[in-house]
């Protein structure tokens, strides 16, 4: 009887474009599917194929760790972005309190 990673042919990782365009529920998925082959069968004589199957695994989850960074890094340019604005503001209140002040000692 054929293992279940032998029934189903294996498929070289995705072009950088293509793998561009997939979303990240389709690369999942394609982690799954690839992992689900490597580990339905360890014998002795499929080593070679589980390790090549794991390495394609690692391929798919660098790409959903890439994703994630990436999502982190625009976060931290809108939070950056944010606390700049609110330094200018914070500044230009200080000046008006300071003026403010300022006027009545004057007079």
């Amino acid at each position: 009887m054929q293992p279940n990673y032998m029934k189903a042919p294996l498929k070289p990782p995705p072009s950088y474009s293509a793998l561009s365009e997939m979303t990240r529920e389709q690369i999942i998925e394609m982690y799954d599917v690839v992992v689900g082959q490597s580990y339905t069968d360890l014998g002795s004589t499929t080593v070679n194929l589980a390790a090549k199957q794991i390495a394609d695994a690692n391929f798919y989850l660098q790409e959903v760790a890439r994703r994630d960074a990436n999502e982190i890094n625009k976060q931290m340019l809108r939070f950056t972005k944010e606390v700049r604005y609110l330094t200018w503001v914070i500044a230009f209140l200080t000046g008006v309190v300071a003026v403010l002040t300022i006027i009545p000692l004057f007079r």
